[in-house]
């Protein structure tokens, strides 16, 4: 399998003297995990093969073409920053591999995004997008007590984060989406949505509180609060959610269309936000 982008989250995040070694956060950890040959590409040379090194690969290279010319990849990765996805998106689709995992966003505009989801149901290509949050066995529970009754009904929802709505933003806004999946108060506007991009703070927020008719769940990282402890292997989820699809065994459980659904709320939400400063 290739990574595209060998950063954190493809290479370097729970890499040895990180501090996370113990945890699965980055993919080139999660797929070395299932024994796969993992190779990396990288505009920096030297970031590729830093994390060839890393995690005892062979192959680091600067270019997707030329990774291709060298082998046939059944599922590719891309870790690259936002804006980079729509390009190296359809540079992949030339390659037709088996699946394509993004991180999220999927792309930092839904035009593009839209464009990307046409463009591989046309010619039949998976793809998988990584909104953690959907994997996790915890929230997976959550969700299932909830549609089971164990909760009554969501009342109400209060987010708040920085760091870009696109970026993070999305995350609560595809994981409340998911969580909601065939409620009628999605169509009936009866769950109040409290959604606050904070906009002037260097330090990291993210606070996510659901308050049902019978219980309050809550997630929550100011400044430096650690990762909750159901995320430390989420990507090893992911991972495993893609090889069990290859394998017959499961569907993908965060499609691009999945995505894009986020990308156009927070696109929505964003046009209100300006009409109401009249901008």
């Amino acid at each position: 399998m290739l990574i595209v982008g060998a950063g954190n989250q493809g290479a370097l995040a729970d890499a040895p003297g990180s501090g996370n070694e113990h945890k699965v956060i980055s993919f080139a950890h999660a797929f070395s995990e299932r024994n796969a040959s993992v190779f990396f590409c990288d505009s920096d040379t030297k970031k590729s093969v830093i994390a060839a090194n890393i995690w005892s690969c062979s192959t680091a290279v600067r270019d997707i073409k030329l990774a291709f010319e060298r082998n046939n990849f059944d599922i590719v990765v891309v870790t690259t920053p936002d804006e980079s996805h729509y390009e190296i998106l359809l540079e992949l689709l030339l390659y037709k591999p088996s699946l394509v995992i993004c991180e999220k966003p999927l792309c930092d505009d839904c035009v593009s995004a839209t464009r990307i989801v046409e463009a591989y149901k046309a010619v039949n290509v998976p793809l998988l997008i990584n909104y953690t949050r959907r994997f996790v066995p915890e929230l997976i529970q959550l969700k299932q007590n909830y549609k089971a009754g164990m909760y009554g009904r969501l009342l109400y929802a209060d987010v708040m984060f920085n760091r870009g709505i696109y970026h993070t933003g999305t995350h609560a806004l595809d994981f409340m989406e998911w969580l909601r999946e065939g409620d009628a108060e999605i169509e009936d506007n009866k769950t109040t949505f409290f959604f606050k991009y904070v906009h002037d703070l260097k330090y990291r927020v993210w606070s996510l509180h659901l308050f049902f008719e019978k219980f309050h769940w809550s997630e929550q990282r100011i400044f430096n609060d650690p990762v909750p402890s159901y995320l430390d292997y989420g990507t090893r989820y992911v991972v495993d959610n893609a090889i069990n699809f290859l394998e017959g065994k499961e569907e993908l459980r965060c499609t691009g269309s999945d995505a894009l659904k986020s990308l156009r709320i927070a696109e929505s939400m964003m046009e209100e936000e300006e009409d109401r400063n009249g901008l």
